[in-house]
């Protein structure tokens, strides 16, 4: 029974593992996305996904993280960026750090302020990565970003998601985002997928940075999560349930199943109407989880056969 069960875990991952939060505050997995890596001179580029209150700082660490912790203290380098514009930035505004390892001219944030905070940092071409986090190096706070090779940092223990909340491959090199530039209409999850896809990325070593880079992306009409859930808000009823199962929501669903508890699919129907008549009668008594989807959107609750 282990493969339909691991079919169940997929299930509620789908539902609910692309969940960013939107609150304002720039602190959690996914609050900002890299657009652009850029060598000779060092330099980044990253975009916010949510809004960025006044005195905000985020650490950018070139050094690499093992699982548990950086491998050094001291060594790599960091770069230390702040809001201190004294207002909050807003989703989608993009944060060019130009001359990242603090040479001549200097380094240039073109908005806040931006420091060497920790020195060595620079961006190579291989085997190399940039986290973004909060807190320090020794205590990180929230892992926000990736961008950079597999083998230079391993997102376990990060909370980071490989093409949803960080960018990471195999071989990695400079580049910039080269994708849409417009995210309306689309979740915010799906907006921060499209930024941290490789296939929207122009991967080169020398380009014009940072003219080639986005200065902002479209965020209006993005959906968050949460405005998600309310439109697809599902109630069962009655459960328990004993003949007919009825799905109440806003939209209606286009497909549901069921399943045990140990992941055996029992039932597949296509749907188009609202609040659809599932019979059940002909389950054992238990619990069984039901898995809705919508056009663009899949949930899962739990009801009991009596």
């Amino acid at each position: 029974m282990k493969k339909p069960l691991q079919i169940l875990v997929a299930c509620f991952l789908i539902a609910t593992s692309k969940a960013q939060i939107i609150d304002s505050t720039i602190d959690d997995p996914g609050d900002i996305a890299f657009v652009a890596y850029h060598n000779n001179p060092d330099g980044f580029s990253f975009v916010f996904l949510d809004h960025c209150p006044d005195g905000t700082s985020i650490r950018f660490v070139d050094e690499e993280w093992d699982g548990a912790s950086f491998v050094s203290a001291n060594t790599e380098g960091e770069v230390l960026w702040t809001n201190d514009t004294g207002q909050t930035l807003s989703q989608g505004t993009v944060i060019h750090i130009e001359n990242a390892n603090d040479n001549a001219p200097g380094i240039l944030a073109s908005q806040g302020n931006a420091v060497e905070d920790n020195g060595g940092f620079s961006l190579d071409l291989t085997d190399d990565g940039i986290l973004a986090i909060t807190g320090t190096r020794s205590t990180p706070g929230n892992f926000l970003s990736f961008f950079g090779d597999s083998t230079d940092s391993s997102l376990l223990g990060t909370s980071l998601s490989n093409g949803n909340t960080a960018n990471q491959d195999a071989s990695y090199g400079a580049g910039y985002y080269s994708g849409v530039s417009n995210c309306t209409g689309i979740t915010i999850e799906d907006c921060a997928s499209r930024l941290n896809s490789k296939s929207n990325w122009t991967l080169t070593e020398t380009f014009d940075y940072p003219a080639l880079v986005i200065n902002s992306l479209d965020v209006q009409g993005v959906l968050s999560v949460n405005v998600l859930e309310q439109k697809y808000l599902v109630k069962i009823s009655p459960n328990p349930v004993k003949d007919d199962l009825i799905i109440f929501s806003e939209e209606a669903p286009t497909k549901i199943r069921i399943y045990t508890l140990l992941g055996q699919k029992l039932l597949e129907v296509s749907l188009l109407s609202n609040a659809p008549r599932i019979p059940v009668r002909f389950l054992p008594k238990g619990i069984y989880f039901l898995e809705v989807d919508f056009q663009d959107f899949r949930t899962v609750e739990k009801f009991i056969k009596k």
